[in-house]
């Protein structure tokens, strides 16, 4: 391999982690937007979907990405439900952690 060659394969390295980190930073910005809402916040938390996004972005190592993670947490914590109950007993946890 050459090393123009090379260079050409690094840059298209380079460019497609910051193409992948702005799309979900992106992602991230309009989901923590709208859960400022009380009905957004309400149905996001019941998504495990949602939760695991918001959860995988605030586990980021750029920091932009993890203080959006963070304030979507932050936003939809008070709404989440980890136990299910039945007659005042917990049945478990919701998720498979």
């Amino acid at each position: 391999m050459h090393i123009y060659s090379w260079r050409v394969y690094q840059c298209e390295i380079i460019l497609c982690f910051y193409t992948l980190f702005t799309l979900r930073f992106q992602i991230a910005t309009v989901l923590r937007n709208l859960s400022f809402d009380g009905p957004n916040a309400q149905a996001m938390s019941e998504s495990e979907l949602m939760l695991r996004f918001a959860l995988l972005c605030s586990h980021s190592e750029m920091p932009q990405l993890k203080h959006t993670g963070l304030d979507l947490l932050c936003n939809i914590a008070t709404k989440v439900h980890v136990f299910q109950r039945v007659g005042g007993r917990a049945l478990g946890s919701r998720f498979n952690l």
